[in-house]
């Protein structure tokens, strides 16, 4: 579990997904096989929002692996930042040219050493 303090409904047998910090700067959300959208659940999702907010201000990211897709999630969208297996290199910045701030991700495939 990533964080001691959390309640009981974070406990991967009942959330069906795992949090773990890869890195120092993604939370990874590895879900059970089967349970591709157990993140989107409430209390999880709204959560997982607020704390993207958090994280993006320290140059950290939440990072899904639903088994298919590797999801970027941020405050204001979820984006598919490449498949399951592949490697990305993701990138954060804000865009404050409107009026709402907002974060906008930049993704590269990484290529693999020959």
């Amino acid at each position: 579990m990533f964080d001691a303090s959390l309640g009981p409904e974070w406990k991967p047998d009942v959330a069906r997904f795992v949090l773990n910090m890869q890195e120092g700067t993604t939370l990874a959300v590895t879900l059970d096989h089967g349970h591709r959208h157990a993140w989107k659940r409430e209390p999880y999702y709204s959560a997982l929002k607020k704390l993207s907010l958090e994280l993006f201000g320290k140059g950290m990211m939440i990072v899904v692996g639903d088994g298919v897709n590797k999801i970027l999630v941020t405050p204001q969208d979820d984006i598919v930042i490449g498949r399951h297996q592949e490697k990305v290199s993701c990138s954060l910045r804000r865009d404050i040219t409107g009026p709402v701030v907002r974060w906008v991700a930049s993704v590269e495939p990484q290529s693999s050493a020959a």
